[in-house]
């Protein structure tokens, strides 16, 4: 994950198996502040600009420490397939890559307007997606048992709805603006 606060860029890295977690660092050999048993100077390494930043935020600046170790982003959550509108639903696929989900295409419009929102969804793999719209569409905030999702998405503040058409009620939070 990316956060950029002004020109501070942070970026968060987690192994999907942990057996596997090797030491890393970036090719602009940007400082390691936590966990970090050091103080950190900031700033440092080099910076990131227009031109890598694309790579940067797409986690394919990563160095392992280990050779012939290669860390790459996970591609089913990096990269995932494009979605598309189907009658009044817009078709996401989810990051398992063998299902999709609908949400009403109304979102999207609000979205493109400033109104955001959150749902949950699952797909046949028993994982539950906590999914928010963004004005470039639709993201994956958080996949897990449905229990835990469903606690994220009840802590998130605003109201809940309820959109009704040919296929269905879908059920949304409005989100403060953000």
């Amino acid at each position: 994950m990316t956060v950029i606060l002004g020109h501070l860029v942070l970026h968060g890295v987690r192994f999907t198996v942990p057996a596997l977690q090797v030491p890393v660092t970036t090719r602009q050999s940007l400082p390691q502040f936590w966990p970090s048993s050091n103080p950190v100077d900031w700033p440092a390494g080099t910076v990131v600009d227009d031109g890598m930043f694309h790579g940067f935020v797409g986690g394919k600046d990563f160095i392992a420490s280990e050779p012939f170790v290669d860390v790459r982003p996970w591609k089913e959550a990096a990269e995932l397939q494009t979605s598309r509108l189907v009658g009044s639903m817009i078709e996401l696929p989810t990051i398992c890559g063998k299902h999709v989900f609908y949400y009403p295409a109304a979102l999207e419009m609000d979205a493109a307007r400033g109104r955001f929102y959150a749902f949950v969804t699952a797909c046949e793999c028993e994982t539950a997606y906590l999914i928010m719209t963004e004005s470039d569409g639709a993201h994956c905030k958080s996949a897990d048992a449905a229990e835990r999702v469903l606690e994220e998405y009840e802590d998130l503040p605003g109201d809940e709805y309820e959109i009704q058409d040919s296929q269905g009620v879908f059920v949304c939070k409005a989100l403060a603006t953000r």
